[in-house]
């Protein structure tokens, strides 16, 4: 938490926090009732008894046990994690009780987070158009559905819809506040170790499932690692992010099982990501450690400025392979070559013809897609995602929802490019992150709920690391209680 007396929120803040509870609070109660799932009430008053000395605490065992509370997804609502959201609601109604009492912190109004503000405003504003569209096409009426429907029962076809998908940003972005406001350097480490112990043990239920499950019927004739997650691209974005954290922390823990955890993940995770058989996974693993290379190692070295030169020359090599099959290569060729992603871009940018400054509305690539194939060619599916994380954003959201989208990030990125002395964890984030975000660019992994949260935890700890070093220390309360000093005789 950051240094200084702690300050009470302000109007506008408790207004916000105000308004959040009274979202948060109906849908928790109303899933409780639908599910029956009342054992959930154990679980919330466990992350009350973590809380009581910090926030924390509650936090690492969220962050432990996010892959494991994935249940109550079906394959219609994969995107959806019922179990895992409902916990996190709660908990995040505890961090507005101790923000109110000035035992935690909220987040500050930096450029970050103002643009990250910009983007809730801006996708708020389209999902309500959206759904509001959908319903009046419909002829429905409101009057019967329920804010926990809307969350947990709301498939991409379902008219509300919309306002699902942006509930998805909305959780992770309070997460990555929670995460930047409250944590400290020495936090981030322990988070990253509590990650890794998680991982051991998904990696584990992965290679026994791998072994006694054969999903081969699913993809083709091949079996492909899947672990706890919905389906093997998921959990090859998932060690996208936990295997450079390995890596690092194998070079740099100071214990001894630590280090031993460390290296457990790595090798574990680099098994595991062959066999998910996930090809946008294994070419993030490929790229981000280049890109890294080349934007954000400091060349002090002759060697060095070569090494960077080459490999730029390189990816300079690849985007003109790219654009040579592009003009070459028949759609049909560009669209076998990429298990139909081409005409699901093609798609996206016919969107964008037809709705060019706020895009077809968050949430409705999905649902519209089948009115935006190329003339004269049938696409794979009616309904689908872009596969293309920032195309979508941009099909959806337009022009400036995208750089809304990607400007936190954009500015976080070109931070730790300029930080002369980015210690190995803080690094190792980077590349997770780098290698999440050029998965994105052939899949949509990280609009599903329970990866989306994984991703923006790990945005939230790299602007931690990515402070100066005076300004996340631990906060001491102020005592209420007046203070007596000894006066010194004269």
């Amino acid at each position: 938490m950051k240094s200084g007396p702690t300050r009470p929120p302000g109007p506008m803040a408790r207004a916000a926090i105000a308004l959040l509870a009274a979202l948060f609070v109906p849908i928790i109660v109303g899933q409780l009732e639908h599910s029956k799932s009342y054992w959930l009430l154990a679980v919330f008053a466990v992350l009350a008894l973590l809380s009581r000395r910090n926030m924390k605490q509650p936090l690492f065992a969220l962050a432990f046990a996010l892959p494991f509370l994935q249940f109550g997804s079906t394959r219609e609502m994969y995107m959806i994690t019922p179990g895992l959201e409902v916990c996190l609601l709660a908990f995040f109604l505890l961090w507005f009780a101790w923000a109110l009492q000035g035992r935690a912190a909220l987040p500050d109004a930096g450029l970050v987070d103002g643009s990250v503000l910009l983007f809730l405003a801006v996708a708020t504003s389209s999902a309500l158009a959206a759904s509001t569209a959908r319903v009046w096409t419909e002829g429905a009426t409101l009057s019967d559905f329920r804010l926990d429907a809307i969350v947990f029962r709301n498939p991409p076809l379902a008219l509300l819809f919309p306002l699902r998908q942006l509930f998805i940003f909305l959780e992770a972005f309070l997460l990555f506040g929670f995460v930047r406001a409250n944590l400290t350097r020495d936090d981030v480490e322990t988070l990253a170790l509590t990650l890794l112990g998680s991982a051991v043990v998904v990696m584990g239920l992965g290679a026994l499932f791998f072994v006694v499950a054969d999903n081969s019927r699913y993809f083709q004739g091949v079996n492909r690692a899947m672990s706890v997650f919905s389906g093997p691209n998921q959990f090859g974005t998932y060690l996208l992010l936990i295997l450079p954290l390995a890596v690092g922390l194998a070079l740099t823990a100071r214990s001894r099982m630590a280090r031993g955890v460390a290296i457990v993940s790595a090798v574990g995770g680099a098994v595991m990501l062959y066999l998910s058989r996930s090809e946008g996974a294994l070419l993030g693993a490929l790229i981000a450690p280049l890109l890294y290379a080349v934007f954000f190692r400091p060349a002090k070295t002759r060697w060095a400025r070569t090494s960077r030169l080459l490999i730029g020359a390189a990816m300079v090599g690849v985007a003109c392979l790219g654009g040579f099959l592009l003009a070459t290569w028949s759609p049909e060729q560009l669209n076998t070559t990429s298990d139909g992603r081409y005409f699901l871009f093609r798609a996206a940018l016919n969107m964008l013809q037809h709705s060019p400054l706020f895009g077809v509305g968050l949430g409705n690539f999905f649902q519209d897609l089948g009115g935006f194939y190329p003339h004269g060619i049938a696409g794979r599916v009616a309904h689908e995602q872009a596969h293309n994380m920032f195309l979508q954003v941009f099909a959806e959201l337009g022009p400036l929802g995208l750089v809304a989208f990607a400007l936190p990030l954009g500015l976080l990125l070109v931070r730790a490019a300029r930080a002369p002395d980015l210690s190995p964890l803080g690094q190792a984030l980077v590349v997770g992150i780098l290698a999440a975000l050029v998965h994105s660019l052939t899949d949509y992994t990280l609009w599903i709920s329970s990866l989306a949260l994984f991703f923006w935890m790990y945005v939230g700890a790299l602007a931690v690391m990515l402070d100066a070093p005076g300004e996340r220390e631990p906060r001491h309360e102020p005592s209420l209680a007046p203070t007596c000093e000894p006066v010194m005789p004269r």
